[in-house]
């Protein structure tokens, strides 16, 4: 058996040997990988199947005959919904690459075209749920003292679906087309410590870091183009990323504060890692910074000794 899943999934045996250019990493290194630029989509997956949940939850209060009717929709509506789940795994796929190509109009055909499939997908997933929708929950395991109950829901939740789905795939173009704000796409600024704008957090939770805190700012002062204060470490980052900020840092930082500022700030261009110089985790308290090589590096030496 190990060897069968070896001979599936190790990079070695997934590249045609005609296309390998060089040095393959190890099944390892490549899904650690994987999961690092992965981890947000499957986040998001998760809290898009907690919708049934979460409906559940909210009739509870209505009696057992409410909590079945609404639970036994679940996996039908997912089903139904399978094949624009699909269709939206290649939109990122295709924009991401059309994208990295320069092809702006490649992408857009791409959109348009997968949202011409995403209407007639869903006038049909409408039309089933709406016609069929006694026999599906039939299928589901609904029983008599609620199956009216259950039709009746789904056939609401399924028509709503329907306009769900094109806002889904929208935002599967958008996810393949990168950082973006308002639909455009964000690219951190390349300027050197004197034409920086510096962010930075000052620890209020930890305020013996204060004075150490602000002797870096003081001394920044002595460099760079202006000094602001926010308030918000997750802002702060994206600023950067978007261009409208240079340069953040605050000594200690909860992984609630920057974990998905990461994924945006890289994606922009810029770089962010630890006052340490080392790479960013997702799960430890530490102090952040984040800029671009140039003046990261600048401010390193400039703040070295404190």
């Amino acid at each position: 058996m190990a060897g069968v899943i070896d001979k599936l999934f190790t990079p070695k045996n997934m590249v045609a040997p005609s296309l390998v250019k060089g040095e393959l990493p190890s099944a390892k290194q490549a899904y650690g990988k994987c999961l690092s630029i992965a981890w947000p989509s499957a986040i998001e997956s998760v809290l898009v199947a907690l919708v049934s949940s979460v409906d559940t939850m909210m009739v509870s209060s209505l009696g057992p005959k409410a909590i079945s009717a609404v639970g036994v929709t679940g996996q039908p509506r997912m089903l139904m919904m399978t094949a624009i789940l699909s269709l939206n795994i290649g939109v990122t796929a295709v924009v991401a690459r059309r994208r990295g190509e320069g092809d702006m109009i490649g992408a857009s055909k791409t959109l348009k075209q997968s949202l011409w499939i995403n209407l007639m997908l869903g006038a049909i997933m409408v039309a089933i749920s709406c016609f069929l929708t006694e026999p599906i929950m039939r299928l589901a395991g609904a029983q008599a003292e609620y199956i009216a109950d259950s039709v009746a829901y789904f056939r609401i939740i399924m028509s709503g679906q329907f306009f769900a789905c094109i806002g889904m795939t929208i935002n599967a173009a958008q996810r393949g087309c990168g950082a973006t704000l308002n639909g455009r796409a964000i690219h951190a600024n390349h300027s050197d410590l004197d034409h920086s704008l510096l962010l930075f957090g000052s620890c209020p939770y930890e305020r013996e870091l204060a004075h150490r805190t602000f002797q870096m700012v003081e001394k920044a002062y002595t460099r760079v183009l202006e000094i602001r204060r926010t308030g918000s470490a997750a802002l702060d980052i994206c600023y950067v990323a978007s261009g409208k900020a240079d340069l953040y840092f605050e000594l200690i930082l909860r992984p609630w504060d920057y974990a998905a500022a990461i994924v945006i700030v890289e994606e922009a261009g810029g770089v962010i890692c630890t006052t340490e110089n080392q790479p960013m985790p997702i799960d430890q308290i530490v102090g952040v910074r984040c800029g671009n090589g140039k003046n990261l590096a600048e401010f390193d030496a400039l703040v070295q000794n404190l």
